[in-house]
């Protein structure tokens, strides 16, 4: 595995007056940049179905379960559960508990910069977010929300924790009395 590429969006990457600022340097204009995550998020080769990954299965790799949330702005109602497979797919299934829909997600990661951009759905239309790879490892990461190639907003991903799981308790087995 390559090292690490750590940033984090709105404070190491941000978008102003229509120019994307990487640690304060101006790098490309704002719809190229997001141009290069909707291409991201439509991958030439799908990803395979979202299946639950398994420690058995080596070519999936599961990246947790995640709440889209807006900061200032309350309650979680967007779910994307993620995994991503050795070749640099992402899918998985989003679920918004508000409008009760669900979908595939679709994404991919470019492994230089390893940049991460997925969507929901089959719709050309619809929103597309972006993280980076080692944000994926930690608790709660800013992203990119990018409406289009002309509108960017920063979210947050909050990291779900996973179930517990009721144990299971051992069965008695009832003693045999001689005779």
């Amino acid at each position: 595995m390559p090292p690490a590429v750590v940033y984090d969006y709105g404070t190491d990457i941000m978008i102003q007056n229509e120019t994307v600022y990487v640690e304060g340097e101006a790098t490309v204009p704002a719809g190229q940049y997001r141009q290069e995550a909707i291409d991201l998020a439509y991958p030439d080769t799908l990803p395979p179905p979202p299946v639950p990954a398994s420690a058995d299965d080596p070519s999936l790799i599961p990246l947790g379960v995640w709440a889209l949330v807006q900061e200032e702005k309350g309650d979680a109602i967007m779910f994307y559960q993620l995994t991503a497979t050795r070749d640099g797919l992402i899918t998985g299934a989003y679920s918004n508990v508000l409008t009760g829909e669900s979908a595939p997600v679709i994404g991919s990661i470019d492994k230089q910069s390893q940049r991460v951009a997925f969507r929901s759905g089959t719709e050309k239309s619809g929103a597309v977010i972006e993280c980076n790879l080692n944000g994926l490892t930690k608790d709660q990461i800013g992203v990119f929300v990018h409406f289009g190639t002309g509108q960017t907003q920063e979210w947050l991903l909050v990291r779900m924790e996973n179930p517990d799981m009721p144990t299971v308790p051992t069965p008695i087995t009832p003693a045999v009395q001689e005779n």
